[in-house]
């Protein structure tokens, strides 16, 4: 490959790098969202039926034995665990990208000093 498009591609590398460093950490970065979607979706989650006036279903409050309150809470704690799984998950993924582009960059700038 000729210097031209090792250099074009070292600048493409530098911007993925850049935009995968600014796009990291959605959820530390929208929290408040985040913790609004989960007070409404808590405290909607077990009144919702999940199906039309045809099917007669029932809601988490008519079907379990727990109170009201206490579907709030653990639907919260269930919110809350996808949260920080999703948010570790993609920390991992994010961890793997940049040392995966970091490492083609500095083997791009070597050949490129060879030259």
């Amino acid at each position: 490959m000729s210097l031209y498009y090792k250099e074009k591609e070292l600048s493409a590398l530098e911007g993925k790098i850049k935009t995968t460093i600014e796009d990291s950490g959605f959820f530390i970065k929208n929290l408040w969202k985040v913790i609004g979607f989960g007070l409404l979706f808590s405290l909607w989650a077990p009144m919702y039926s999940g199906g039309d006036e045809l099917r007669e279903t029932r809601s988490a409050l008519e079907v379990s034995e727990l109170n009201y309150f206490e579907l709030v809470i653990l639907s919260a704690i269930v919110y809350s665990f996808f949260c920080f799984l999703a948010h570790v998950t993609w920390k991992f993924q994010d961890k793997k990208k940049l040392k995966r582009l970091r490492k083609r960059k500095y083997e791009l700038e070597k050949e490129i000093k060879l030259n």
